[in-house]
């Protein structure tokens, strides 16, 4: 599964995993967000068994930020050094 077949949120995701589901021909990706360093949120996805073409996304954990730092104005990006 491709990173570009899930449906977009409002956060940036890194896949990190992805593992054989029983009973499916299918796997499952398993992605951290990585809008925020450190941020605990986590989703993974999968295709459903009735519908290939559909995707279940399940979300864990909650975000520790309000948005994704992409759709921040470059403006508002401060670098320390």
């Amino acid at each position: 599964m491709k990173l570009a077949d899930i449906p977009p949120d409002d956060f940036s995701w890194r896949k990190y995993g992805q593992k054989p589901i029983k009973g499916s021909p299918h796997p499952r990706g398993y992605y951290k967000c990585s809008s925020v360093r450190g941020c605990p949120a986590k989703k993974h996805v999968e295709r459903a068994l009735d519908d290939p073409t559909m995707l279940i996304v399940t979300y864990e954990g909650d975000h520790n930020h309000s948005q994704s730092i992409t759709d921040t104005p470059a403006s508002l990006i401060l670098e320390s050094s």
